[in-house]
């Protein structure tokens, strides 16, 4: 089950929308959190992740949805990524063979949290990870290597390895992984390339269903992330018509000097304070990177300003002949 599908059921288990306490959605995070790690631990160590949720109460799902479907209209794109949507669209798609994979690498850090039940405290700490993923349809391999986790406190550090909590994140590990009919797989096929056709079919995404936290352009650039995942594979057109759509909005933009472009939008959130949440596309309209950094951290989280609490890095997508298998130009 994916993030997004869990979180929408654990908020509608909890109380029917758009009124949801404070409490309640703290409640929701934390099994959601736990839900990741497949149930709740002996010591719960969990991970916080940037909620996956792509739609709004409906009075401001009705206002996402005219305010991305603008018809017969042609809003100015950002100088910096209308020039790598150029460039993409000039691509030529990639085929992909009877019986390939799509290959992809990701590095990523997540904070995360484990309880201390005999300290009666919770340790807050930033687990990296890497995986090699292989992906053909709903058949997956996917091999994940745990690495060594950071801390903000050496006393926490010490806790940690104290109480075996190393142990419980398998640090160190790594792990093998082959699914053969994985559940609810993207679509990648439905999306429109046309800009104004793909605008309405985001506009439509959007406005499906409740998240009492994340405001519409937040939920536009984490549902353009779900898209560009390399493990989809996005042709260049429809590569193109997304980064247009992006540049189309109200979002900050920087050029860095290898041609890439970083997208931020910045947001509040109740009880995580003010974040950061930023997507990289590379000078040939591929999603290089993600970072959800804690600006100004609220009251559930115990760390200092400006700390990167989730970030993913990623190849770009091979096309190879069979799980397991590495592409030689990687």
């Amino acid at each position: 089950m994916s993030a997004d599908t869990r979180l929408r059921e654990l908020l509608t288990e909890i109380a029917p929308p758009p009124e949801i306490a404070e409490d309640q959605i703290v409640a929701a995070r934390a099994a959601l959190h736990a839900a990741y790690r497949g149930g709740v631990p002996t010591r719960p160590s969990r991970r916080w992740q940037p909620s996956f949720a792509w739609a709004t109460a409906a009075v401001a799902a009705v206002v996402v949805a005219a305010a991305l479907l603008l018809p017969g209209s042609s809003p100015p794109v950002d100088a910096s990524l209308a020039e790598i949507a150029r460039a993409t669209r000039d691509l030529e798609p990639e085929q992909l063979p009877v019986g390939a994979f799509v290959y992809s690498h990701e590095e990523a850090t997540g904070l995360a949290t484990s309880q201390i039940e005999e300290a009666e405290r919770e340790l807050f700490y930033l687990l990296p990870t890497k995986t090699e993923l292989w992906v053909q349809g709903a058949t997956e391999l996917r091999v994940t290597t745990v690495g060594t986790p950071s801390f903000f406190d050496t006393d926490d550090e010490a806790a940690y390895y104290a109480g075996g909590l190393d142990l419980d994140d398998e640090v160190g590990k790594t792990r093998t992984e082959r699914f053969g009919d994985v559940a609810n797989v993207t679509d990648i096929t439905k999306w429109s390339d046309d800009p104004a056709t793909l605008r309405d079919q985001l506009g439509a995404e959007l406005a499906k269903a409740v998240d009492p936290v994340l405001g519409e352009e937040v939920r536009l650039i984490l549902l353009v992330e779900e898209l560009l995942v390399p493990s989809l594979n996005a042709p260049p057109q429809l590569r193109a018509a997304l980064i247009e759509i992006v540049g189309s909005r109200n979002f900050d933009t920087s050029k860095l000097a290898d041609g890439s472009v970083v997208v931020s939008v910045a947001y509040e959130d109740l009880g995580l304070g003010k974040l950061l949440q930023e997507l990289e596309f590379d000078s040939e309209g591929y999603m290089r990177g993600s970072r959800l950094i804690a600006l100004e951290p609220g009251p559930a989280l115990s760390l200092p300003p400006d700390t990167v609490i989730a970030q993913s890095t990623w190849s770009r997508p091979y096309v190879v002949d069979g799980p397991g298998i590495l592409p030689a130009d990687r």
